[in-house]
């Protein structure tokens, strides 16, 4: 690979490679992965593009809040504290800019977080697609993850792929009509949920970018293990599911921001679906750990068939 293409930023494959083969051989550092832990807290970081910076159920600044909020819970942390940067481009109405303020302001005092410092930069016009946000967060870890194991039980905090579909409908490059909204929100509740089940919690990713399959081929990848997804025990919304047939694309590929992808025991599985109910009424087990190596499989209809990971451009430019 010689140029950047827009299919590194899709979160699948191609990211992978270019992290694995660019990024890490020249930093030469131990760089953890959507969250990092310093002395007992938990630090990240991340940009954010969005093409339309306002689409239904939210905008660039609820993206960039639920983002950061969420990579902190995943990675065991109750977050306290955002850094906000803006790189705005001239000629930007200001409304838009006040609008994406607002809804950044709401967001983190929904997950109880302050914005305590940040920074904007302005570049001439063309330069930029309206605005990039980056946000950084730390939070103090309070929970730790045993090793996975085959036979844990994978679940899903509610139905997947909605901010992917949510977003492809915003861009208005179909004419496609509907009331569907992305689910992006801020996790901060699922930490006092997960606290008692700690000791039984194997390990926790938010699906943005890729998806729920995307960071389930990570999963493997890591612990060297895999994965069997039950199709007909996976929420996706008729709408969503409609819009994916339609165009031909997968669900487990498409983003999801207000989700949470978690393995547990599986003797702790249905209480610790019960605890979710009330704050996430679609929860579901979709899946459980197994002994094959590095494997992402599916089973529908009785047949069991391997899910290939994320390639190519898949709706860029939205989280």
């Amino acid at each position: 690979m010689d140029k950047i293409t827009l299919s590194i930023g899709t979160g699948g494959e191609e990211m992978t490679q270019f992290l694995q083969k660019t990024v890490f051989p020249i930093l030469e550092e131990s760089i953890s992965g959507d969250a990092a832990l310093v002395n007992h807290t938990a630090f990240t970081i991340d940009s954010f593009v969005a093409e339309p910076p306002f689409f239904p159920g939210g905008s660039i600044g609820t993206l960039a809040v639920s983002g950061t909020v969420n990579d902190l819970v995943a990675a065991g942390a109750k977050p306290s504290a955002l850094a906000l940067s803006l790189i705005l481009e001239e000629g930007l109405d200001m409304e838009v800019v006040r609008r994406i303020l607002q809804d950044t302001k709401e967001t983190a005092k929904l997950a109880q977080v302050k914005i305590v410092t940040g920074d904007t930069k302005v570049v001439q016009k063309g330069a930029a697609d309206k605005v990039f946000v980056t946000t950084s967060g730390i939070g103090q870890k309070v929970l730790d993850f045993e090793s996975p194991a085959p036979g844990d039980a994978v679940v899903v905090t509610g139905d997947i792929a909605r901010h992917g579909a949510a977003m492809l409908l915003a861009s208005k490059k179909f004419e496609l009509e509907s009331q569907l909204t992305s689910d992006c929100e801020p996790l901060c509740w699922l930490i006092d949920v997960l606290k008692p089940f700690e000791g039984y919690l194997k390990w926790m990713r938010d699906p943005t970018r890729g998806g729920v399959g995307t960071i389930l081929h990570e999963f493997c990848s890591q612990f060297s293990l895999g994965v069997r997804l039950f199709q007909k025990q996976i929420p996706i919304l008729p709408e969503v599911k409609g819009i994916c047939e339609l165009l031909g694309l997968e669900p487990l590929h498409l983003a999801s921001e207000g989700r949470m992808v978690i393995v547990i025991s599986p003797d702790k599985a249905h209480e610790f679906l019960e605890s979710l109910k009330p704050f996430a009424p679609n929860a579901s087990v979709i899946g459980e750990v197994v002994d094959d190596h590095k494997t992402l499989t599916q089973v529908v209809d009785g047949y069991e068939t391997y899910v290939p990971p994320l390639t190519g451009e898949i709706l860029p430019r939205i989280c």
